[in-house]
């Protein structure tokens, strides 16, 4: 079994003009530290919000999330759910990740039912694993 968890939080206000800048590192960090801790997922941004999935052995989620909670580029750090499963969902990614930014993005999210400002807090669980799947196959289709 794994776990997976979902989450929201917001960049830190003082990340000012770097906001992707700040993406990015945390793309790359997370990349490396999943690999080595087993753990993957899917992140999406829109400049202003994280939402995240992060899959893989229990005890290794929540110690990833723990450190998450403490990371100074994040402020209001929502759990929106955690669930069980047999499988990885996100097993081709040790953290894929999506910076929203282009209007076939706002399509994803339009598709499932949400409006670009604020569609991270409409999310459950199940509903942020199904918006990180279609970005990441639109990814992986886009090359």
């Amino acid at each position: 079994m794994i776990k997976q968890l979902c989450y929201h939080s917001r960049i830190k206000p003082e990340a000012g003009g770097r906001v992707l800048s700040v993406f990015r590192d945390i793309l790359k960090t997370s990349q490396r530290n999943n690999q080595a801790q087993g753990l993957s997922g899917y992140l999406l941004f829109d400049r202003t919000y994280f939402a995240q999935v992060l899959e893989g052995p229990a005890a290794k989620v929540d110690d990833t999330f723990a450190r998450i909670k403490a990371d100074a580029r994040h402020s209001s750090v929502t759990i929106i759910g955690t669930r069980d499963r047999s499988g990885r969902q996100f097993g081709g990614w040790t953290m894929g990740g999506a910076a929203l930014e282009v209007l076939q993005d706002r399509e994803v999210l339009l598709s499932h039912g949400l409006d670009v400002e604020g569609w991270q807090h409409k999310l459950d669980c199940r509903g942020l694993i199904d918006v990180a799947l279609d970005f990441a196959h639109k990814r992986a289709s886009n090359g």
